[in-house]
């Protein structure tokens, strides 16, 4: 087999540059000038531990950087946490030394945003109502939420009086319960009996199941006392008073629509938040009720702040005449032809 000339000088010059002990050489920089002197190994060794020297260098800055920015990050949570403790030992010496005017305050507070919450929930409802059988007027689905103030103030203040009730009503509860839970439920031979804690007790769950017996006693009190006298005689009337506008000769029909609706919530959102509630310090409790509170606030102004009247329509030269809730006058808007009901 013929070789050609030009591959046979190729594959010599191959060879020749693989044994140079220099061909490393030309992966240094020419301007190294610290290798003058010295042999190519000897700057190809010196160039790749400047490398890896630069490399370190970079890698300690990334970790100052880094530990700089995790440094910053618990400086701010250090920051957070302390004014928030702050913010706790504050809150808790108003508790201690001022403990109705707190527990008021905190209340109507959390009301208030409880009514923000649920007037923007009902805006939703009217935006999202189009495909159902209720047709609200053009002037109740405008394309902006806007606060009804005056609604907001009324709620507010009945939840200031609520903090009122609601503290008295947990002081009460508690007398309540230990009473029922010292009440002797069996006879004896010398006059005395065991009572509603020990028997729990016996039954082998010890301290725990006289706990859970004082918790459930608790709760049944709320739910069958407290709660139907509070909601029938403040929560529901109490805003239809504040409304200039309302017909006071409703309240009782209000309270009868109203009250069966509000308890069965009242049995959804508090049967378990209740058993926090009233297994904490006596002091504690219209406070940890009120990490419940924006939830059943809403729920409540939902319920309580919608006046429930009738719908009056009028066929008057194509014009119907509805009565909106919470409407100072009648209001007239020409309907399209349908089969809804307007309110």
């Amino acid at each position: 087999m013929r070789i050609r000339r030009s591959h046979l000088v190729l594959a010599m010059s191959l060879l020749a540059i693989s044994l140079l002990p220099s061909s490393s050489a030309f992966l240094v920089p020419a301007n190294d000038v610290a290798g003058a002197g010295k042999s190519p190994r000897s700057i190809y060794s010196d160039h790749i531990q400047n490398r890896k020297n630069s490399a370190a260098q970079s890698s300690m800055l990334d970790s100052v950087g880094h530990a700089r920015s995790s440094s910053s990050t618990s400086l701010n949570a250090v920051i957070d946490l302390h004014l928030a403790s702050a913010v706790a030992n504050q809150y808790n010496y108003c508790l201690a030394h001022y403990p109705l005017p707190t527990q008021c305050v905190t209340s109507s507070i959390l009301s208030g945003i409880g009514d923000v919450v649920a007037q923007f929930g009902q805006f939703q409802q009217r935006k999202s109502s189009k495909g159902d059988d209720i047709l609200f007027l053009p002037s109740s689905t405008t394309a902006t939420f806007s606060l009804d103030t005056d609604r907001l103030a009324r709620f507010m203040l009945k939840g200031f009086g609520g903090g009122v009730i609601w503290s008295v009503w947990f002081g009460t509860n508690e007398l309540w319960t230990n009473q029922l839970m010292q009440y002797p439920i069996s006879s004896s031979n010398d006059g005395g009996g065991a009572t509603m804690t020990e028997w729990l007790s016996s039954l082998g769950g010890g301290t725990g199941a006289a706990i859970a017996g004082k918790t459930m006693t608790s709760i049944l009190l709320e739910q069958f006392v407290g709660a139907p006298i509070i909601y029938t005689f403040w929560d529901i009337p109490v805003p239809t008073l504040l409304n200039p506008t309302s017909d006071n000769r409703s309240i009782p029909r209000e309270v009868q629509t109203k009250l069966p609706a509000l308890l069965i919530d009242n049995a959804k959102i508090w049967s378990f938040a209740n058993v926090l509630v009233y297994n904490a310090p006596l002091e504690y409790r219209v406070l940890i009720s009120s990490l419940f509170d924006i939830i059943w606030q809403s729920i409540v102004s939902a319920h309580v702040m919608t006046t429930t009247r009738p719908v009056i329509s009028t066929p008057d030269a194509g014009l119907d005449k509805i009565l909106l809730p919470e409407a100072n006058t009648v209001t007239s808007e020409r309907l399209p032809e349908t089969g809804k009901v307007a309110v």
